[in-house]
């Protein structure tokens, strides 16, 4: 999650759908707004972004736990809410907007621009699956991950109350439109290296094919 006070705009992170990336070239752009919440990501990216001396910050900070809980809708269990309470963590990876609007607060939410990247929900399935099996050995076939695991749904990251409340929607398809507003916005241009990096390079297991095959015999 990244949200840009100079400009305005609130990221939500989604998941499987090249969403670090797109992270990295914002937090890149809103490196030099103190004021931009920048949240943490994998030790590797972490690595790669502090090449143009960019790190996480204002991450910490007072929650509302009951606020949290009713914006929420259910989306995040209370032990989750009241550990961040606890620990003072108001910000983090792959928040859904709903939290997102509690915790910058109504005026500061419904002012900015707010946009995600998403993909076909199978793909972003798929890739959930295949990075699971990278890191789990007890995933052998694709009914293992559907027994140990949900799948990702990234249209319960994007709503507040049941509504949807993203002012724009992006596509992994065509992240090129994504780089290019995001360009447009901050009047300057990505690095090359930005756009082509990769943080979760894996082996495919499982197919599209073999994925579909297994839902049409459930």
């Amino acid at each position: 999650m990244i949200y840009v006070p100079s400009k305005n705009i609130i990221f939500v992170k989604s998941r499987k759908t090249a969403s670090t990336s797109i992270e990295i070239a914002l937090s890149f752009l809103a490196r030099h707004d103190k004021k931009a919440v920048i949240t943490t990501v994998d030790r590797k990216s972490e690595d790669f972004r502090s090449n143009y001396a960019v790190k996480p910050r204002n991450t910490i900070g007072r929650t509302n736990p009951f606020q949290d809980y009713y914006f929420s809708g259910g989306l995040i269990g209370a032990r989750r809410i009241l550990g961040d309470f606890k620990h003072r963590r108001k910000y983090w990876n792959h928040m859904p907007i709903s939290l997102v609007r509690a915790r910058l607060g109504k005026d500061v939410f419904d002012k900015a621009t707010k946009i995600s990247i998403d993909r076909d929900r199978m793909d972003t399935i798929l890739s959930h699956i295949n990075w699971k099996a990278n890191q789990d050995d007890r995933i052998l076939e694709l009914k293992d991950y559907f027994c140990l695991f949900n799948p990702p749904d990234n249209d319960l990251l994007f709503t507040v109350k049941g509504k949807f409340s993203l002012d724009q929607v992006f596509y992994q398809e065509r992240i090129k439109e994504l780089y290019e507003w995001l360009e447009s916005a901050f009047g300057e241009r990505i690095p090359d290296q930005i756009k082509d990096f990769q943080s979760k390079a894996v082996i495919k297991k499982f197919t599209r094919y073999e994925l579909e095959q297994y839902l049409a015999d459930e």
